[in-house]
């Protein structure tokens, strides 16, 4: 059994954990709030395709949309509820895993796999937007969580609980099968798992998660599955003009770089927990499935994705790896095993205060001082001037037709960012494609009018974009506007084309 000091055997365990859940909390959702002008494109794109209330769209299934419009309805306004509802996301994990320790190992251990995960940068710096990379943080340790309580207690409304959080996985991202796959194999491997199978929960949990997700796996197969098409198009087709890449390059370089980038995310980690590499060990209280538990569910999403990725050739994008890492910091506590003192202890602790502020300080100040001068896109989330566009285009709709503005077509974030940041929030029609907007009428478009916005240059000749030209051959090009990204004491120029299609227009 694990030996502490007196003094930690008094420490407040639980108190500090609640603590540094409401700090988190705050300092990650004020700080965008204060700081960032703009909201991430994502995050936009996230909110204003859940005020159209699809089953799905192009790119992902519809739960983060959901979620990210339905909380920015509950607070009237467009930006800090999207940043509250992603650290939400964020500390539900936490806590799920501070559940799944506290099952494992001591309150001292719990305390340091939460504390350590403070470190991995894809649960502050990559979670300020809420998108459907962040809806999976806290499913998947909810998963995890009660995953090892199924094999461990085999109670039926655990399994229950199970199969619907499962089900939101898949309406989270399609990467949900890997931690599915994950799980599985470990079912096979252990004998804890293999009684699993003997259970009529696991089948009530496969069928209960079918049935949450029919519902858009019907509006999917009717629309042609688009997700899955933008998932292969986004690691195989045309995004990164794979066929351009030599064989090795694609099966194993791209692995090895997806590698080497979890790794960096993980750093902070690392240094959080750098007392306890060389203590002393000690003997703990934990079951070998509970080790073999823990390796499956910190690595297996990874391995599988590299895997993925060896064979077919698939590039990976990073970001993919946002949801994998939950139960990594119990892993490592677990496996270090050390004996810790209160002088042990309290190192660990300066260095864990000093990560947990280097990164929102080393962050914001980027976005606020540094990064405004080194970017050179005029596309960058930040200091898009994205509220000057939609206030214009909102007020050159109402000064000439009197009504609201019902609906922007155009460029795809463009149109989003309009959309969300408009008081009238028109109807999107993303990209000009109705693949992009499944939920589009184009009758009711010529009917009310729409406004048609698009991003251009002062190199480029100033027309009406083809497209828009082929499905609104009545529109009227309006003035290019220009407007400046906000940067205090620097213009730089972003150029919107604008045209208009008045109402009463037929198709």
């Amino acid at each position: 059994m694990q030996q502490i000091t007196t003094s930690l055997q008094k420490f407040p365990f639980r108190f500090w954990f609640t603590v540094f859940i409401i700090l988190h909390l705050i300092v990650w959702t004020l700080a965008p709030t204060l700081i960032v002008p703009t909201m991430p494109h994502d995050a936009i794109e996230s909110i204003v395709w859940g005020w159209q209330w699809q089953l799905g769209y192009d790119k992902h299934p519809p739960l983060a949309a959901w979620l990210a419009a339905s909380f920015t309805d509950l607070f009237g306004t467009v930006g800090w509820p999207a940043y509250l509802l992603a650290q939400l996301a964020v500390v539900i994990a936490f806590g799920a895993i501070w559940r799944l320790a506290l099952k494992i190992t001591t309150p001292l251990y719990a305390l340091i796999s939460v504390f350590a995960l403070e470190g991995i940068v894809y649960y502050n710096c990559a979670a300020i937007k809420f998108t459907p990379d962040t809806v999976q943080t806290p499913i998947w340790a909810l998963l995890i969580l009660t995953f090892y309580f199924v094999i461990k207690e085999q109670k039926l409304w655990q399994w229950l609980i199970l199969g619907i959080l499962a089900g939101l996985a898949i309406l989270g991202k399609y990467e949900a099968p890997l931690l599915f796959i994950a799980m599985f194999i470990l079912l096979v491997v252990t004998p804890e798992g293999r009684r699993c199978f003997r259970s009529l929960g696991l089948y009530l949990a496969a069928i209960i998660s079918i049935f949450v997700v029919s519902p858009h796996i019907i509006w999917a197969y009717h629309h042609h599955f688009p997700e899955i098409a933008y998932a292969l198009n986004s690691t195989t087709g045309s995004f990164h003009h794979l066929s351009q890449d030599s064989f090795f390059k694609r099966h194993a370089l791209f692995a090895i770089k997806m590698l080497l980038d979890q790794l960096g995310i993980m750093i902070g980690l690392l240094l959080i927990l750098l007392p306890f590499y060389f203590a002393p060990r000690t003997q703990l209280n934990v079951t070998r499935f509970d080790i073999i538990f823990l390796s499956f569910m910190a690595f297996g999403p990874l391995v599988l994705t590299l895997l993925y990725s060896i064979i077919s050739g698939s590039y990976l994008i990073h970001r993919w790896g946002i949801p994998y890492f939950s139960a990594l910091g119990l892993w490592a506590i677990v496996l270090l095993r050390p004996e810790i003192s209160w002088q042990r202890f309290k190192w660990f602790l300066t260095i864990f205060i000093i990560v947990a502020i280097a990164l929102p300080v080393g962050r914001f100040t980027w976005l606020a001082y540094i990064g405004p001068y080194w970017a050179k896109n005029t596309r960058a989330d930040a200091y898009y001037p994205a509220k000057p566009i939609a206030t214009w285009t909102t007020n050159y709709w109402h000064q000439n037709y009197h009504t609201p503005l019902s609906y922007i077509g155009g460029d795809h974030y463009l149109t989003a960012y309009i959309s969300a940041y408009s008081t009238d929030h028109p109807t999107p029609f993303m990209g000009l494609s109705l693949s992009q907007s499944t939920w589009i009428n184009l009758n009711s478009m010529h009917q009310k009018g729409t406004m048609l916005a698009w991003q251009t240059g002062p190199s480029e000749a100033y027309e009406l974009p083809p497209l828009a030209k082929q499905i609104f051959p009545n529109a009227k090009l309006l003035p290019e506007q220009i407007f400046y990204k906000l940067i205090n004491g620097k213009k730089d120029p972003v150029y919107i084309g604008f045209a208009v299609v008045p109402p009463g227009q037929t198709n």
